[in-house]
């Protein structure tokens, strides 16, 4: 109870959030790992895969591919490997990604199509990425 400065009502809200962030990730990790498995088995054993996982899976896997990239440069740039990328930046290079993909190339490019789902993968996948962060930031503290 000492983050929540001894108050019982915030040591109830502060588990209860910890816990729903815990299921939600817990849940895209699974999630993610599914798609995972099932474009390997896709591209290794040239099965077509239902529209839906053909559809968003690349853009779940987007971001959180992004920013690891991003990561692992900012700590061989920086030469610290306990940096992490802050939620404003995650979220920032998400909403990004989302404009330029999902309203300024389907303007432009008949290639690419607007899809709101792509973006709610989107940010998933960041959600995804923020969680496997502090999991890892977690597990480095003493």
């Amino acid at each position: 109870m000492d983050d929540c400065h001894g108050h019982r009502r915030n040591f109830s809200i502060y588990y209860f959030l910890a816990f729903i962030m815990t299921l939600i990730y817990k849940v895209l990790y699974s999630l993610l790992t599914l798609f995972l498995c099932l474009l390997a088995t896709k591209h290794l054993l040239h099965i077509q895969l239902p529209t839906i996982i053909n559809s968003y899976a690349n853009d779940l896997l987007c971001m959180p591919i992004v920013l690891t990239i991003c990561l692992i440069a900012v700590q061989k740039i920086k030469k610290d490997d306990s940096i992490r990328l802050s939620l404003f930046t995650i979220i920032s290079l998400t909403i990004y990604y989302a404009i330029y993909f999902e309203y300024y190339q389907p303007q432009i490019n008949p290639r690419y199509t607007s899809d709101g789902w792509d973006v709610v993968m989107y940010f998933l996948g960041s959600i995804f990425f923020y969680g496997l962060q502090k999991k890892s930031n977690l597990k480095k503290k003493p």
